[in-house]
């Protein structure tokens, strides 16, 4: 008698990771990608700057950045849903701050 095998499919890993020049506004963001550095690559080519620099990465989640306007202060953080990564952004962030951009894996 064969043995029985039960076939799981595994969940596709996606990449995502945020970029941002310091002192600034100007970012990018990557998101659904095969692997860390891809998804690193493509967040720092739509920041678009050499000095920008990465903030998060993130895998099968999500990432988001707040930003402190008066102070030009930008953090970044991950979690498992869009909600909770900008609530823990703001909280991380501080008095002042809004969310300044969002991505999150499928």
């Amino acid at each position: 008698m064969g043995a029985w095998r039960h076939n799981v499919t595994q969940p596709r890993a996606g990449f995502g990771a945020i970029a941002a020049k310091p002192g600034t506004e100007t970012f990018g963001y990557a998101y659904d990608f095969p692997t860390s550095r891809a998804a690193h690559v493509e967040a720092l080519r739509q920041c678009g700057d050499d000095s920008c620099e990465i903030l998060v990465g993130f895998r099968n989640g999500c990432g988001a950045a707040a930003i402190a306007r008066e102070r030009h202060k930008v953090v970044a953080v991950e979690g498992a849903t869009r909600a909770e990564a900008e609530a823990k952004a703001l909280r991380k962030c501080g008095a002042d701050c809004e969310i300044l951009t969002w991505a999150c894996t499928k």
